[in-house]
């Protein structure tokens, strides 16, 4: 709002201005035109009473010259007549008045006049001469003089100020509203709206829009502002994307880091653990098989054999998980991998009261990778969602999808997928351990169901398929595992 009151201020001061400076023009006009009034009364005066002043001269002399200039003031008494003569010792009361020296009355002929300043601030008079021809040889020249007082300078002002005063006053009044409206209206308003506009813009909400319909600087400044806007909170939302991506891609290097650390130490334990258990399960076999044992010693015989076979399946998949040799590749069509595994399983699913639906998307979906070990992952991700639901229906899906690999980064071109996707009624996955599902031993299960080594598995096989895996699990409401591959190239 102070800019609006400086604008009126501003503008009101320069209308005053104006005003005044008008009322001055008008002021030295009226001057101007009172002195020629004036001016062209005392020449019609002066030249009508001169030949009769010089007739009374030469007939019946000075006296009666200077008695009939007396008469004619008398008839005129805003003019002051006298009459005067140039020589240097004429009489004090023939001189001409002091400001006549400037008119040079003895090289000049017939009328002239001449307004000049007199005593008393902004007053003036006027001076005219004429000469009187009495034409006597040797005697000076005769001058009558005319003098009449012209208005004051304040005067006329005072007048005319009090002439204008009303008008001029209601004049800045209207001037200073229409300043203040038109100032509030295209000025202050739009103001306001930048300053909230970019105090909000401050605060980091870049959603908010102006909205300045003038067609001036300020609506160009707003639309600006809007664009910034716009800029800004692509920016923020490409910043959010690219912070996201990195941190989920951080967050897969980890565990990528982890699941390596992991397998290598399982390898080792594996390979540690391998022998040692072969030999006690061959003693323990060998007492099972010796009919000369105690029936008690064989069925404690028997129980270490299973448990020793327990523990080399574990050993197996450790070791299926962390091998680094290349499986054999063939071109795998997930559709037909997809119809096996299910008839496979449908058995186990009608154990578990769960029934078994697949969808595919249209047109081959294939790609090289190894059939043995691509099922077998998909076997561990359909058992553990039949076990992880007590009824209902386990989805299995295959499709392509345009997708970014995560480790790669934003800057990585989205290219096609495929995808396998086994989606569960089931109870889905804790909070606590959605970050570590695919470490080995990390379980949903109850004690003695699993081993907490299947997606384990999972993760190194689609690892070495160059894919990923990803997961949406709420606890209570299902769990999707969405499975991409590298689709085959032709």
């Amino acid at each position: 709002m102070w800019l609006t009151l400086k604008i009126t201020v501003a503008m009101g001061a320069g209308f005053l201005l104006v005003l005044l400076g008008g009322g001055y023009h008008e002021i030295r006009q009226g001057v101007a035109r009172e002195i020629r009034i004036r001016r062209e009364r005392q020449e019609l005066i002066a030249r009508a009473i001169a030949p009769v002043i010089a007739r009374s001269w030469r007939l019946e002399g000075d006296l009666a010259a200077h008695y009939l200039v007396s008469y004619l003031q008398q008839l005129q008494p805003e003019l002051r007549l006298r009459l005067v003569k140039t020589a240097r010792d004429a009489p004090p009361r023939y001189r001409p008045h002091p400001s006549a020296a400037r008119l040079r009355l003895d090289t000049q002929h017939g009328i002239t006049s001449l307004s000049v300043g007199d005593a008393g601030a902004g007053a003036q008079i006027l001076l005219s001469y004429v000469e009187v021809p009495i034409a006597k040889a040797g005697e000076p020249r005769l001058w009558l003089e005319l003098l009449s007082d012209l208005p004051r300078l304040d005067q006329l002002g005072q007048a005319t100020l009090e002439r204008a005063a009303r008008p001029l006053a209601l004049s800045a009044a209207v001037s200073a509203l229409v300043t203040l409206l038109v100032g509030a209206v295209l000025v202050w308003r739009p103001i306001r709206s930048l300053l909230r506009h970019a105090d909000r813009v401050g605060t980091g909400d870049f959603t908010s829009r102006l909205r300045i319909r003038q067609h001036d600087e300020l609506g160009t400044l707003g639309r600006e502002m809007n664009r910034m806007s716009d800029r800004l909170q692509a920016n923020k939302a490409r910043l959010e994307r690219e912070v996201a991506e990195r941190e989920r891609a951080q967050e897969q290097l980890r565990h990528a880091d982890r699941l390596a650390t992991i397998g290598t130490l399982a390898s080792g334990f594996a390979h540690e653990l391998g022998t040692p258990l072969q030999v006690a399960r061959g003693h323990a076999r060998a007492i099972e098989d010796d009919a000369q044992a105690p029936e008690e010693s064989r069925r404690g015989a028997r129980v270490i054999v299973r448990q020793c076979d327990a523990i080399a399946k574990v050993i197996r998949q450790l070791l299926d998980f962390s091998r680094r040799e290349r499986s054999e590749r063939e071109q795998v069509n997930l559709k037909t991998l997809v119809a096996e595994t299910v008839t496979m399983l449908e058995p186990l699913a009608r154990k578990g009261s769960v029934q078994l639906a697949t969808w595919a998307d249209a047109g081959p979906l294939t790609l090289s990778a190894d059939p043995t070990q691509l099922r077998q992952a998909l076997v561990n991700l359909v058992v553990n969602a039949i076990q992880a639901s007590d009824s209902g229906t386990t989805t299995v899906g295959v499709c392509r999808r345009l997708a970014r690999p995560p480790m790669a980064g934003s800057a990585a071109p989205v290219a096609d997928h495929l995808c396998l996707v086994v989606d569960d009624e089931g109870r889905g996955v804790p909070p606590e351990l959605r970050a570590h599902l695919f470490e080995p031993f990390v379980t949903t299960k109850e004690v003695g169901e699993g081993t907490g080594l299947g997606l384990f598995v999972v993760y190194g096989i689609v690892r070495d398929h160059g894919g990923w895996v990803e997961v949406d699990a709420k606890a209570g409401r299902g769990t999707r595992f969405s499975v991409y591959l590298p689709e085959a190239r032709s």
